[in-house]
């Protein structure tokens, strides 16, 4: 789990979750899930940018995936567990070829809530 502190977070980002994921160039990489702040855009070379500026480098996003919200708990914890699942079932599905060419492909928009910009490298 790679940790991120209030202090670093994009004044455009309401929420995130940040984990390694396997990553077949790398052995594993860091990902981003963001929820954006209602009237706020960002894009995923600005994030990129400002972590970049923020956190060491191996601590940076590689891949970001903004989502309408976070899989929760009863009590508002972040169900971190499941969006690496959900990851892994990404990278299983291109495994058997049902997925895109991409080894992280992108969720789709109506799961999302947003328009296509899903991920950011």
């Amino acid at each position: 789990m790679v940790s991120m502190s209030r202090s670093v977070m994009h004044p455009a980002v309401a929420e995130v979750c940040v984990e390694g994921i396997l990553d077949p160039r790398q052995g594993e990489a860091v990902k981003a899930w963001v929820v954006r702040k209602d009237g706020f855009q960002t894009t995923q070379e600005e994030l990129q940018q400002f972590c970049g500026e923020k956190l060491t480098g191996y601590r940076v996003p590689r891949f970001f995936e903004f989502r309408k919200d976070l899989p929760k708990t009863m009590v508002g914890k972040v169900l971190r567990r499941t969006l690496q699942d959900e990851e892994k079932e990404k990278q299983e599905e291109m495994k058997r070829g049902e997925g895109s060419e991409h080894p992280h492909p992108c969720p789709s928009e109506e799961k999302m809530g947003v328009g296509g910009d899903s991920l950011v490298y």
